[in-house]
């Protein structure tokens, strides 16, 4: 029997994350440094941040430890092939913040389901790619038919995901910095990750040229993106229903 992965525990209540919240970002310059933070392509120092916000690179480094005190923040440090003394560097930690009141506990409901759909085995795969794809046209409804790929995109850059794409001829890359279902995916890839393709393949081929997915990596440690190669489609010509007429065809011989 195959090992399987357990279900995450309950969370802690609301009001540990209220307490949370309020200590690490009410104040509003220490918020703004972790926004900055967050949305940065790679690790910030001190002095980055100082410059930015207009303060003491001691200050900064103030916000920027309390901040990592409450795990909110990560830090390293930069070694740099001229040698001397490495930098230190934060960036943003997989810290989720989820402040609900009353709590609700949906991660857990979602590897519940998660749970039962791995029991249909290879269906289970057929199933997560069909309900993502419906739900990826549904988002595709939603934007103009004229928008260009980040307008097609944005129904999930809205939500939340941090997205990168290129395109190069009929090919398309689309990079995923924040994945949207990340603290599921990480328990349960397999079938999180085929429901996360497969929205994006819907939405992608909400307009009249389909797309399929040709290719795609998970992150990994030394590469915190997900990458998902698409390419243009064949359309299909539909083909039309002649079963009325045959049925008349073969009441008229009888």
């Amino acid at each position: 029997m195959s090992k399987q992965t357990p279900i995450s525990s309950l969370h802690m209540p609301a009001d540990s994350q209220l307490d949370l919240l309020a200590d690490a970002l009410g104040d509003p310059t220490r918020r703004g440094i972790f926004k900055y933070v967050a949305e940065a392509d790679q690790p910030v120092t001190a002095a980055d941040v100082g410059a930015t916000f207009g303060v003491h690179r001691t200050v900064a480094r103030a916000h920027l430890e309390k901040l990592t005190d409450t795990g909110l923040l990560v830090t390293d440090f930069l070694h740099k092939p001229e040698g001397g003394r490495p930098p230190k560097v934060y960036s943003r930690s997989d810290k989720r913040l989820d402040l609900q009141e009353p709590v609700r506990q949906y991660q857990v409901l979602s590897e519940l389901l998660l749970h039962t759909l791995e029991r249909f085995g290879d269906a289970a795969e057929l199933i997560v790619r069909d309900i993502g794809a419906d739900f990826g046209r549904q988002l595709a409804a939603s934007v103009a038919e004229d928008a260009d790929l980040a307008g097609r995109l944005a129904p999930l850059a809205d939500a939340g995901a941090e997205l990168r794409y290129e395109i190069d001829g009929d090919t398309i890359e689309v990079q995923k910095g924040n994945c949207l279902f990340r603290e599921v995916a990480t328990r349960r890839p397999r079938l999180v990750c085929l429901l996360d393709q497969a929205i994006v393949t819907g939405l992608l081929s909400g307009g009249e040229q389909p797309y399929e997915l040709v290719d795609s990596e998970r992150r990994t440690a030394s590469h915190d993106m997900c990458t998902m190669v698409f390419r243009a489609a064949e359309q299909r010509v539909a083909q039309p229903d002649n079963r009325a007429e045959s049925a008349q065809k073969a009441e008229d011989d009888a």
